[in-house]
């Protein structure tokens, strides 16, 4: 890549793909300039915004990386990916509202996308929309019976509204997760619903 990059300086899929490979070994420095060479050799290239703002995210700049995600997005309006990892930081950062529109947009691209329908659901459950959340949550699960996050989730919501026995059911299924966890909150739920 360096010599690619020495050939041809403004060849922003060298720059782009050199910073990736450097993210990927935590050198955020370097990869952070790789990433600036790359849009400002092709400054409408929606994958080098993206790669930049996880880069970003990485290295806990949140705000630049936000920025990042939003020229991305608005560059490339139907990559479920980058309209995925842009909810994801909003949702991280609390704000809500924006996360679901980036999740929907994401889901209109990719509706067969478990992960996708079960993050919504958890943004809408913590944005106090329990009867939303619940549709996103059982679409999550129906299209991925393994959505182990999606069942646990279902099943608080569910338990909450009255219905101990789906939620039963789902609480069960969050149980048979390999992710101790969330295996352990599952059957610590299971004991709240008395079994």
């Amino acid at each position: 890549m360096r010599a690619a990059i020495r050939d041809n300086p403004s060849y922003a899929e060298a720059h782009k793909n050199f910073g990736r490979l450097l993210s990927s070994h935590d050198d955020y420095e370097q990869a952070a300039y790789e990433y600036q060479q790359a849009i400002a050799a092709k400054p409408e290239d929606a994958a080098a915004h993206h790669g930049y703002g996880l880069m970003l995210e990485m290295a806990h700049s949140y705000d630049q990386a936000a920025d990042e995600f939003k020229q991305a997005s608005d560059l490339d309006a139907s990559d479920p990916e980058i309209h995925g990892d842009f909810a994801d930081l909003l949702a991280a950062r609390g704000q809500l509202a924006e996360a679901v529109q980036q999740y929907q947009i994401a889901i209109r691209a990719n509706p067969k996308s478990a992960e996708l329908h079960g993050s919504l659901g958890g943004v809408l459950a913590a944005a106090g929309k329990p009867d939303d959340a619940v549709k996103e949550l059982e679409r999550a699960v129906a299209l991925d019976p393994n959505e182990y996050q999606a069942h646990l989730q279902l099943s608080i919501l569910l338990f909450r509204a009255g219905k101990t026995a789906e939620a039963r059911l789902h609480c069960q299924r969050a149980a048979q997760s390999p992710d101790a966890e969330l295996r352990g909150n599952a059957l610590n739920l299971l004991q709240q619903m008395g079994k």
